[in-house]
C-alpha cells in the first residue's frame, strides 16, 4: 500500500529547515548518550536515526505523525509532501555526486519493514 504523499518542488529555505531539524536531532541524542555516562566514548550515526525515523514520518499520519515530527523536531510549517520533495532531492543530488566521481561519496541504505498485519498510523 502506497502512503498518500507526492514529491512537490522545494525551495532552499525549506532544504535548510530540514537540515536544521537534522540537526537539532543529533544535539539531542548526542545530550541523551553523553548524559548516561559521560566519560565513555560515543559512535552514533544521527544521519542514519533521522533517516530511519523519517521514512516512518512518511507512513504516519494521525498521532504518530505528531508524535515522530515532534521527535525530529520537524516545524508545523513543512508538509509532509514537501520533505518528502526534500528527501528526494537530497537522494538525487547524492546520486549525482557518485556519477560525477566527486572526492567524497555518502551511502545510505535505509529501509523499514513493517509486518503487514500491523497497523502503524
Amino acid at each position: 500500500q502506497q502512503c498518500p504523499i507526492s514529491v512537490v518542488p522545494v525551495s532552499d529555505a525549506q532544504v535548510k529547515t530540514l537540515r536544521d531539524s537534522r540537526m537539532q536531532l543529533a544535539v539531542d541524542l548526542l545530550r541523551s548518550v553523553v548524559s548516561q555516562d559521560p566519560t565513555q566514548n560515543v559512535f552514533l550515526s544521527p544521519y542514519s536515526i533521522f533517516s530511519a525515523f523519517q521514512l516512518l514520518f512518511f507512513a504516519s499520519s494521525g498521532r504518530s505523525e505528531e508524535i515522530v515530527r515532534k521527535l525530529l523536531h520537524i516545524p508545523d510549517n513543512l508538509t509532509k509532501d514537501e520533505i518528502v520533495g526534500i528527501y528526494a532531492l537530497e537522494r538525487e543530488q547524492n546520486e549525482r555526486n557518485r556519477i560525477t566521481e566527486n572526492e567524497y561519496t555518502l551511502d545510505s541504505a535505509n529501509r523499514i519493514y513493517i509486518q503487514q498485519d500491523m497497523s502503524i498510523r
